[in-house]
């Protein structure tokens, strides 16, 4: 869902220390309750996220 009413997140930049910092980062975007859709185009070949 995109457009009025359905804001999104834009990441450009993640940086963290530890997997548990990440994870914290992850669960702090993943409950904001204005946003609907995080975006990360740049989304690094080494990230945690996609395993």
């Amino acid at each position: 869902m995109e457009g009025p009413g359905h804001p999104r997140l834009t990441i450009r930049d993640l940086t963290w220390l530890t997997i548990p910092a990440y994870r914290a980062v992850w669960n702090y975007l993943a409950n904001m309750d204005e946003v609907s859709n995080i975006i990360w185009r740049l989304l690094p070949t080494d990230d945690p996220l996609p395993h």
